[in-house]
């Protein structure tokens, strides 16, 4: 709002001028959710496929989406755009990739598909359900190399597990990083590397998804889970 400060009698044209401004508030999720349907990410079309050998017998949740990692360069780009409007700090040129950058190395490795499995282990306990997402990874070795360089400063430790690699991360590092509901004594989150996927979730839901990964006929869900 412009404000007019004049004295009785003065001059409008010499009257000194105060402008006051308002704030603005913009809802950050607005901007990301207007950002994300522009950059038409999703992919809403998908074949039938049968259900993935990792989605063992003890599922009772699973899930499929499609989503175009290619975009998520420009999308980053984007977000910093926004960013610096709002006077977030950016990195200065030349002092290493841009987190565009950054992100499209590894994305270049990923695919489309996005798979979600909740299982529900038995006897049932205050433990016993595990939820993993699985990512289609396309250039396993290159998605390696991208984690044991970045990975060190995220505390990822890697360690090998039935073939394939598994990076695991404190919870109290992950709660710096993101704000989940984890305390220090909660298990480590995991990222597991391996047939054809990146696993992401706690690292006793990455392990059993690692190792039922080794079958190849395909999942086989329990009729009694479906009920």
């Amino acid at each position: 709002a412009a404000v007019l400060a004049l004295e009785a009698g003065e001059d409008v044209s010499a009257a000194p001028i105060r402008v006051e401004v308002e704030p603005v508030y913009v809802p950050i999720q607005n901007i990301v959710y207007k950002l994300l349907g522009s950059s038409a990410m999703f992919e809403t079309e998908s074949a039938i496929d049968a259900m993935p050998s990792f989605a063992g017998g003890n599922t009772i949740s699973y899930s499929r989406v499609n989503f175009d990692f290619e975009k998520m360069p420009a999308f980053v780009a984007q977000v910093m755009q926004m960013a610096a409007m709002f006077g977030a700090p950016q990195p200065a040129p030349g002092e290493g990739p841009t987190p565009q950058e950054v992100v499209g190395q590894f994305t270049a490795c990923l695919g489309k598909s996005i798979q979600m499995v909740q299982s529900l282990d038995r006897p049932i306990s205050a433990t016993s359900m595990r939820q993993v997402v699985a990512i289609e990874c396309t250039k396993a070795e290159e998605m390696e190399n991208l984690v044991s360089t970045f990975g060190a400063g995220m505390g990822l430790e890697g360690r090998d597990f039935m073939g394939h690699r598994i990076y695991a991360m404190d919870p109290a590092m992950l709660g710096m990083i993101a704000p989940v509901p984890m305390d220090a004594g909660s298990e480590p989150y995991a990222l597991g590397l391996g047939s054809g996927q990146a696993f992401i979730g706690t690292e006793s839901a990455v392990e059993q998804a690692l190792r039922a990964a080794g079958d190849a006929q395909g999942g086989d869900i329990d009729p009694e889970m479906q009920r």
